[in-house]
């Protein structure tokens, strides 16, 4: 008798076959989404590399001279792309976390959100910036023989400001993203050489930051009065340099109304004879002592490493002496700012000099127009005139800056102003709030601090020999910390210092060259190196110990001697500070320790430990050669370092380089 299928079993089979057939059904319509994604992305990515050609071709005669309406539309077309991209890759980026074992693309799979927030950010940044400057950039191709290109640009950025402002917060999206990015080296060829580029263009975010308010540095709103300090970084000082050279620069509406050097030892309140006509205070206790400098006066007023400190006793003393309504603000420069502009300007012709000045020539012809050419002429009449160099090659370079920018490459010229500020070649301090908290922003207020929690150490020079040995002295930093559980320690800072020069003289206090004698720039640059030297550290640091460089008073033209005892004290807010002193003959190397403890320097984040040291940079000087040995408490385990440490043996870090800028070196632990 035949069988048949029982009507149960039926049921039972048709709902799971049906159940099969709807997942098949989805698994292949999810296959088919997936195709047709990648497709669309692949059609994406392969259109991607050609906006490179086509940016290349459009500013093929400098980015200044690209057509306005062709680079707003090739940005608005890759910014569209880009936008459809982040669309279609969105949806699969929990999907591509599975993948990041693949070979070769893995690492691709494990950074596509921080590079798909940079594409987007990135091009985000590059629409709002192109709509914003699209009337500067056809200002800048059509000059007016009535009016500067930057005068005519002070409208066009104020009304630009909104644009600027959302692009400026679009880069540091697009900074904070490619942060996340730590080992690029995995990332496909093409990939790196576009993350390559992109750093390298990273200081934009910062320059942007500072178009946004230069209608408020330019004057949009009324005239700015700005004191031009120039500082020689071939005798050390703390913000840089002996102050050589003073100008008064007043700009109104984009428009350079003056612009006047003159020697800085001329700025205070002289009258007949070199006597002073006003009281001045008493200068700082160290040039008193090893200086026999007295009073306080403009020269000397960049005594303290925070800029914005002397930037406002230099404003106060020029005021002062010169009889002069309140300044907007001080800018700093050195030697090598000038050829880093110079750089971007190319070789200028200055009729008063009767010469071209290039970045090859200018430190030569800063230290040609020391020497007096005339026997005849007194010391005072030397004083008086050894800065004429200054004036006409400042308004040389102004000129080409306010008239010619079509002629300059905008990114190079950014990179260089970049490189000065961040190198502190050149430092701004600005009494209006906006231009203030930009400049904070950035890291460019050159202030010199310490939040709670934080270590810090910044060692600065100041050379009390009246010579300008600093092109022959060498120097290095080691920094030595034993973290203990309170997340404070015991630390050791070794400074070296090294006078390349091989000659054998005599050291004597200003014997080498008397000024009276207006001696040539060489006389100067071959003498001992007389360091009046600061430590600063955390507040409340104690120094246990340090090394004594005593000294006799025969040495000495206007002190007493050093006795060699180091001196513990504060002058700025948050901070210790350890002085000491030494010559340095040629030849010579001499060593300087400080041992002391300091208390906590730790914070608690997120449930890890986290000691973050900010070491700053005196300007003026070579980089200095630092190492840092951090041992963290015993039984700690490392979570995180930034940047990666040279090498690590147990719980000690060991981390080294040349301090170009001032660093932040963070260390979590548990």
């Amino acid at each position: 008798m035949a069988e048949y299928p029982s009507t149960r079993d039926t049921d039972t089979r048709s709902p799971r076959r049906l159940a099969l057939l709807i997942l098949l059904c989805g698994f292949l319509l999810i296959v088919i989404w997936l195709g047709i994604k990648v497709w669309r992305l692949v059609d994406i990515a392969r259109a991607l590399p050609a906006y490179e050609e086509r940016f290349a071709a459009l500013a093929e005669d400098g980015l200044a001279n690209a057509d306005p309406d062709e680079t707003e539309a090739l940005v608005l077309e890759l910014r569209a792309d880009v936008v459809t991209l982040r669309r279609e890759v969105r949806p699969l980026l929990p999907l591509a976390r599975l993948f990041t074992w693949a070979p070769k693309v893995g690492p691709l799979f494990a950074e596509a959100g921080p590079l798909l927030e940079i594409a987007d950010s990135g091009t985000e940044a590059a629409a709002y910036a192109i709509r914003g400057l699209k009337p500067l950039l056809a200002a800048v191709q059509q000059p007016d023989p009535t009016t500067s290109t930057v005068a005519r640009a002070v409208p066009i950025l104020a009304a630009a400001k909104p644009d600027l402002q959302r692009a400026a917060t679009a880069l540091d999206r697009t900074v904070a993203a490619r942060a996340q990015i730590e080992e690029p080296e995995a990332l496909p060829w093409r990939v790196q050489t576009t993350l390559a580029q992109m750093d390298d263009k990273l200081y934009l975010a910062d320059m942007l930051d500072l178009l946004v308010v230069a209608p408020e540095l330019l004057g949009a709103d009324g005239p700015r009065h700005y004191l031009i300090v120039a500082q020689n970084e071939d005798e050390v000082r703390a913000t840089g340099g002996f102050i050589s050279g003073a100008g008064l620069l007043v700009v109104d509406g984009g428009q350079i109304r003056s612009l006047d050097f003159q020697d800085a030892s001329l700025i205070d309140a002289w009258g007949n004879s070199f006597s002073l006509t006003k009281p001045y205070e008493v200068a700082p206790e160290p040039l008193w002592t090893l200086m026999g400098v007295q009073l306080m006066l403009f020269r000397d007023a960049n005594y303290w490493p925070d800029f914005p400190t002397s930037a406002q006793k230099l404003m106060a003393l020029y005021e002062y002496g010169q009889d002069y309504p309140a300044l907007d603000g001080v800018i700093a420069i050195d030697q090598h700012f000038l050829q880093l502009l110079l750089n971007s300007t190319g070789p200028l012709e200055v009729s008063e000099l009767e010469m071209t000045v290039s970045a090859s020539n200018v430190v030569e012809g800063l230290r040609a127009a020391w020497q007096s050419d005339d026997e005849d002429e007194t010391a005072g009449d030397w004083v008086r005139s050894r800065k004429d160099f200054l004036g006409p090659m400042a308004s040389a370079i102004m000129e080409k800056l306010l008239n010619d920018l079509a002629s300059l490459d905008p990114l190079y010229l950014a990179a260089n102003v970049s490189e000065a500020l961040e190198q502190k070649h050149l430092q701004i301090y600005v009494s209006d709030p906006a231009v203030a908290e930009a400049l904070e922003r950035t890291g460019w207020s050159n202030r010199v601090s310490a939040a709670p929690g934080q270590d810090a150490l910044m060692l600065v020079d100041h050379n009390a020999g009246f010579n300008k040995v600093a092109p022959y002295i060498a120097s290095s930093l080691h920094y030595e910390l034993l973290l203990d559980a309170s997340g404070g320690g015991e630390a050791l800072v070794t400074t070296t210092y090294t006078h390349t020069l091989q000659e054998e003289l005599d050291c004597r206090q200003g014997g080498r060259a008397s000024y009276a004698d207006k001696p040539a720039y060489e006389d100067l640059t071959h003498d001992c190196f007389w360091n009046y030297l600061r430590l600063y550290v955390p507040a409340e640091s104690t120094l246990l110990d340090a090394t004594r460089h005593p000294y006799d008073a025969s040495l000495f033209t206007f002190s007493e001697g050093w006795t060699g005892e180091p001196v513990s004290q504060s002058d700025l807010d948050g901070l210790s500070l350890f002085q000491n002193f030494f010559i340095l003959k040629p030849g010579e190397t001499i060593q300087s320790v400080y041992r002391y403890n300091v208390g906590p320097v730790t914070r608690q984040e997120d449930g890890a430990n986290v000691y973050e040291l900010r070491l700053f940079r005196q300007a003026g000087p070579a980089p200095r050669y630092y190492t840092v040995d951090l041992t963290l408490p015993p039984g700690s385990r490392l979570l995180d370092a930034i940047p990666a440490p040279a090498a690590v043996t147990g719980t000690r870090l060991h981390f080294a380089g040349e301090l170009v800028t001032d660093l932040t070196i963070r260390v979590a632990y548990e």
